[in-house]
């Protein structure tokens, strides 16, 4: 009996101590590699998303949860990039308005004489909204008239090019098509570093794809989709937490019964990575599939 509750006891102390570790170790290192607005978009939280654009090319849409909180941020515009990881996600509507304004203001964006206009996609907590956005223009003496607009998901995606099949898939491709944004912005302010592609390398970017790809038809319960659908472009998704690879236009998916088909592929200097699955993470192999 002894012997038994000794063996309970190193294997507790082995439980605590590696719960201790990923708090104080593995989390904070996890959070110094993915800023506020580098996560995927979590489409079921979505209640309302509430668009703001100036007068001098900024464009971007904050996503509102059923807790009147911020929970995403889409950028549609390069000039939006100064709110890039500026952990404006996940805070409550007047917090994340006062750390907008103050942001688009030291960054010369927002000045008195701006022109802003809100759009509104649903009526979910709207009002709560732009209340709280007018008095934080007002606490940082912006007293411009703010024109208020409203649109759909469904005429934003199409002006977008994204296919509006559903709630859920247009929010997940605005995600991406955010993503891809941020990507041009950070390689015209010098600030992405692409590295030297080899078969290693390609094929950890060419399975984050496919895993990507799979947990949106496991989401979405997708049992069938056609190679060309564009319920979720292959081409937009990006394929590395910094957001600097993504799949060739060569690359495509399709699904069967459930199971992810595609062929994904990436190019550096006339050099071609391309992985064929056959239904699973673990039938992959090199090339193209076969006809």
């Amino acid at each position: 009996m002894e012997k038994k509750l000794m063996i309970i006891a190193e294997v507790l102390f082995v439980l605590i101590a590696i719960t201790y570790y990923t708090i104080k170790e593995l989390i904070p290192e996890y959070k110094t590699k993915f800023g506020s607005s580098d996560k995927i978009v979590n489409p079921t939280k979505y209640k309302n998303m509430v668009e703001i654009s100036l007068d001098n090319g900024i464009d971007f849409a904050l996503l509102i949860d059923e807790n009147k909180k911020v929970f995403h941020i889409f950028f549609f515009t390069e000039e939006s990039y100064c709110l890039y990881n500026k952990n404006i996600e996940n805070t409550t509507i007047k917090e994340s308005s006062n750390q907008i304004i103050k942001e688009l203001i030291e960054n010369d964006y927002l000045k008195a004489t701006s022109n802003i206009k809100v759009t509104r996609y649903t009526d979910a907590y709207y009002e709560y909204f732009i209340n709280k956005w007018k008095e934080s223009l007002k606490k940082y003496s912006i007293n411009t008239e703010v024109i208020e607009e409203t649109n759909t998901l469904d005429n934003k995606s199409q002006e977008l090019k994204i296919n509006p099949l559903s709630t859920s898939s247009i929010i997940v491709n605005m995600d991406y098509y955010s993503k891809e944004i941020i990507r041009m912005a950070k390689s015209h302010k010098g600030d992405s570093i692409i590295l030297e592609l080899d078969n290693k390398t390609a094929k950890t970017l060419s399975n984050n794809v496919y895993k990507k790809i799979e947990e949106y038809v496991y989401k979405n319960k997708i049992k069938n989709l056609e190679k060309n659908n564009t319920e979720l472009l292959i081409t937009i998704i990006p394929a590395d937490e910094k957001a600097k690879y993504y799949p060739t236009n060569n690359s495509w998916y399709y699904v069967k019964d459930g199971k992810v088909y595609a062929y994904i592929e990436f190019t550096q200097n006339k050099n071609i990575y391309g992985y064929c699955y056959t239904g699973s993470i673990d039938y992959r192999s090199e090339g193209e599939c076969p006809q």
